[in-house]
């Protein structure tokens, strides 16, 4: 699954495998150092994706819900 994140600045694309349960985070403008650097954490809930995809904020989504709570890969 990938889902474009148009109107955020934090993120240009996410995208999840269901197999591996590996989350894919391609960053956008900011923070600037990391404009697109692509981030694949592990063991990542399809149900997170999901809150991920829905948030009106990718930034603190992925601040508070991803960065620091799985393992990159």
């Amino acid at each position: 699954m990938k889902t474009p994140t148009p109107g955020s600045t934090a993120t240009t694309l996410l995208s999840y495998n269901k197999k591996t349960k590996v989350l894919t985070v391609t960053m956008g403008f900011h923070p600037p150092k990391n404009v697109g650097e692509t981030l694949r954490y592990a063991d990542v809930p399809e149900s997170v994706y999901h809150e991920f995809e829905a948030s009106t904020s990718k930034g603190a989504f992925f601040n508070s819900r991803v960065r620091n709570t799985y393992n990159l890969v």
